[in-house]
């Protein structure tokens, strides 16, 4: 027997039932003929919307929830919407998923001079052209607790070089957040602010020579105290390739690294106005088990130019030999007053090597910089580093964009006991042209004096940089 479902079938009930009753209402006198056929039109009508609501909406939110539900993912509803934030990001609505994709071009033009002491030493410097970096990178979170990020760079060799290459944890308990793989060591405010948003063209000589920079490992970091005051980082860490490997002395392949660790604690002291007014001390040291008992430490002036570096702990009498560990102390400091900043960090660094007599070896540098049209560094205390400048106007909407001046003395010293790898102190002045958020120009002008390290005698370096990141 056929059967009729739904809302009409419902409706054809109805009138059925009317039919039926209709000569009996009639017989007794108490039947309405034409109210009763305005009720089944309404009734008509509203089966008609009924099932247009249903033709649109197929599946009620309870059952799209057991749908989710049956297939085992609780975010199986969220869409990823693609937007631009200084990078392409593509984020779901609670960001439990966000991923960036982005990368950077910085093309230096350099021309150099030098006295006659530092070209018998070195040979003339010449003027270059040269892609500092290129690279490319996808990073992001998804499940809310997992991140991750892949960087590579092109620039010199033409090949993909590892940089950034990790995979991590968000809020574990106690240990805060986790990175394994390849990073930067948690060393020095100079190392740890990305180069796009570094106040000179190269971080300082001093820096090169004694921060361990991206090195393979885990480290774990957090923040802690009352507006995440207190910035901690531990990192272990073995020295690899450039792919991110290292291997035991067994094993005979690839890279031999030594298991080695890194400890930086940075500490906001005052904060005012989000930041604008702001004073920062730290402090970091690394311990080294140097690969079979080898040191070296070495540095360019404040550019990078492709000749080479200007000291050398080798500086042709060979490496630092049989060295039982390197230990090596940082401390920094970082005000900022609105529009002007200061920066300063002091290293210190001591070699355990009977054959070399146990040197120790020390540098630092001041750095200052101020904001012609307003602008102020911001301070990212997740972090614990300076981060992205926005112009007030950028540069093209009825605006300069952003103005800064700056100024940097450098000092370095590689000489001790047996070991004499040369003193170089060095003058930075520049200016910053902040087109936008994303684009700037740079001009450094770069004095050097190397005293018995490779290069003896004066130098000077006008550097400009074109830069974009996206």
């Amino acid at each position: 027997m056929n059967r009729t479902h739904g809302p009409r079938g419902l409706l054809l009930g109805l009138v059925a039932l009317a039919l039926a009753a209709f000569p009996v209402m009639a017989q007794n006198g108490q039947t309405d003929v034409d109210a009763l056929l305005k009720k089944v039109a309404a009734l008509e009508a509203r089966v008609g919307e009924l099932e247009a609501e249903r033709a649109d909406n197929p599946a009620s939110a309870l059952e799209a929830e057991i749908n989710s539900m049956a297939t085992g993912n609780a975010y199986a509803g969220n869409e990823l919407k693609v937007a631009w934030s200084n990078t392409t990001r593509h984020a779901s609505e609670d960001k439990a998923f966000d991923i960036k994709i982005g990368g950077r071009v910085q093309y230096d033009f350099v021309f150099g001079a030098e006295d006659d002491d530092f070209e018998r030493s070195y040979g003339p410097i010449g003027d270059y052209i040269e892609a500092r970096r290129e690279r490319v990178f996808i990073s992001g979170t998804i499940y809310s607790n997992v991140f991750f990020k892949a960087q590579y760079d092109f620039a010199g060799s033409g090949v993909a070089n590892w940089r950034d290459v990790y995979v991590g944890l968000k809020k574990v308990p106690v240990v805060g957040n986790i990175f394994i793989g390849q990073y930067k060591q948690p060393m020095s405010l100079d190392l740890l602010t990305s180069a796009t948003y570094l106040v000179g063209m190269e971080r300082a000589p001093v820096v090169e020579a004694f921060v361990p920079d991206r090195q393979t490992g885990i480290m774990f970091r957090d923040t802690c105290m009352e507006d995440d005051r207190l910035f901690w980082a531990i990192s272990v860490y073995r020295e690899a390739d450039n792919t991110g490997d290292a291997f035991d002395d067994d094993i005979g392949i690839g890279h031999d690294g030594e298991w080695n660790f890194v400890i930086r604690l940075a500490f906001v002291a005052w904060e005012e106005e989000g930041g604008k007014n702001l004073l920062e001390i730290g402090a970091s040291f690394n311990y080294r088990n140097p690969d079979e008992g080898v040191v070296r430490f070495r540095s360019r002036p404040n550019i990078h130019t492709p000749q080479g570096r200007v000291v050398d702990t080798n500086n042709g009498t060979g490496d630092i030999l049989d060295a039982d560990d390197v230990l090596i102390f940082q401390v920094e400091i970082a005000l900022v007053l609105e529009s002007f900043s200061a920066q300063a960090e002091f290293f210190y660094a001591t070699v355990d090597s009977e054959v070399s007599g146990d040197p120790d070896f020390w540098g630092g540098y001041l750095q200052l910089s101020y904001y012609l049209t307003g602008e102020y560094r911001p301070y990212k205390k997740s972090e614990a580093v300076f981060s992205r400048v926005s112009p007030m106007h950028n540069f093209g909407d009825e605006g300069s964009g952003a103005w800064e001046l700056f100024l940097r003395l450098g000092y370095l010293d590689l000489e001790d006991e047996a070991v004499t790898g040369g003193e170089t102190w060095d003058i930075t002045a520049g200016v910053n042209w902040h087109l936008n958020p994303n684009a700037m120009v740079r001009f450094n002008y770069v004095y050097s004096d190397t005293q018995d390290g490779l290069a003896d005698g004066t130098s000077h370096w006008f550097g400009f940089r074109f830069q974009v990141d996206f």
